[in-house]
């Protein structure tokens, strides 16, 4: 998946976190284990379309303008990655929200991802990411998380472009619009996108973990922009 680099758009505050994120955090983190984590609405999307993010006041520079997203077999799902392979996929309903958020958590994260779990005087193996989205840092999933002594990434607001799962999704459209004319409802979409995430998605993980460097390389250079990816 692109992303379109709309340098006027961002806040200055949140160009100088991600530079700090990058040379005080990012560079002291073995990303080889991080278990990142999303979710995204799915559905047959059309091939070679650029996909950008506008954040409340941002301003586009572009002629690309958002598209209203009614496909009737549109699915929303939620997932977890390693460098090694996927997690459970997750489907939900309406908007997702902290207490369904941490009971797809509870279901899915330690299941799947064992070593995140630390102790109260030992962190896991593994750090778990997660973007600023209201059920990730309510205050609700920061205790259970606590609770269940997994280690979290402080992630920088408006960071779409350093987040290898962005590419996942867009993986996945990619593929289902292959069979656009096939999927006739949200059920078959479903089906499809699971058979893609447990069969196709751990093929293309190494290289999007090995892409970390070099994103966080281009925002420096960029002075804290956001870049394609």
């Amino acid at each position: 998946m692109d992303y379109i680099s709309v340098p006027q758009g961002l806040k200055e505050i949140n160009k100088t976190k991600r530079l700090n994120f990058i040379s005080l955090k990012a560079q002291k983190i073995n990303w080889d284990f991080v278990i990142f984590s999303d979710e995204s609405d799915l559905f047959p999307d059309r091939p070679g379309k650029i996909h950008y993010r506008k954040y409340k006041g941002e301003t586009v520079a572009l002629d690309y303008g958002p598209e209203c997203r009614k496909d009737p077999r549109k699915v929303k799902v939620w997932g977890s990655i390693s460098r090694l392979g996927v997690g459970t996929l997750r489907q939900y309903h309406g908007t997702l929200k902290s207490k369904e958020f941490i009971e797809i958590l509870g279901r899915s994260l330690l299941n799947d991802f064992p070593l995140l779990r630390g102790t109260k005087t030992r962190p896991g193996k593994y750090l778990f990411q997660m973007d600023n989205a209201k059920p990730h840092v309510s205050q609700e999933t920061k205790k259970y998380l606590s609770s269940i002594h997994v280690s979290t990434i402080e992630w920088p607001s408006e960071s779409p472009d350093l987040n290898p799962f962005e590419n996942v999704w867009g993986f996945i459209k990619g593929e289902l619009f292959k069979c656009n004319e096939e999927l006739k409802d949200a059920e078959q979409t479903w089906e499809k996108i699971q058979e893609i995430w447990y069969k196709q998605v751990k093929y293309i993980l190494p290289k999007l973990y090995d892409s970390l460097p070099g994103r966080f390389a281009q925002v420096t250079e960029a002075n804290g922009c956001r870049i394609n990816h």
